[in-house]
């Protein structure tokens, strides 16, 4: 007999502490989990945090990805997931690591200072030169 969805992923995990449910059977090179399942009698490999996030939660609209809200790729605590715009998910892992990262031209790249287009970052100190330059140039010009 076949398991269901929501009792293959509670056998799979182990509680830690923080309340993550991590995932104890196969994981992925980035580190997430992976969950064989069966869709239009075709054996698929998905990302567990996904499935989890479906059973337990609802349907991800094809435009959201799922953000781990504990940070923990191998969490599949539906109540750590949330489904976020890919824009949405890069500025949270960025806001997260604690590190100085700076643009090309050496600008530091914070929060105030990034903005996004769709899933690609860009310094606003960077874009706001450019700007002034051809707001120059054209008074020289004419």
């Amino acid at each position: 007999m076949k398991k269901n969805i929501t009792d293959r992923i509670t056998e799979s995990i182990r509680i830690s502490t923080n309340g993550c449910w991590e995932w104890q059977r196969r994981i992925n090179k980035d580190g997430y989990g992976i969950l064989w399942v069966y869709e239009n009698s075709k054996k698929h490999q998905r990302l567990a945090h996904r499935i989890s996030y479906e059973a337990f939660k609802t349907q991800i609209p094809h435009n959201l990805q799922i953000d781990h809200l504990c940070m923990n790729k191998c969490c599949v605590n539906p109540e750590h997931l949330e489904a976020v715009t890919s824009a949405e998910n890069t500025r949270r892992y960025f806001e997260s690591i604690d590190i100085d990262v700076k643009c090309r031209r050496g600008h530091k790249r914070t929060v105030e200072n990034t903005y996004f287009t769709g899933s690609t970052r860009a310094c606003k100190e960077c874009r706001r030169l450019a700007q002034k330059r051809y707001r120059d140039k054209g008074r020289v010009a004419g």
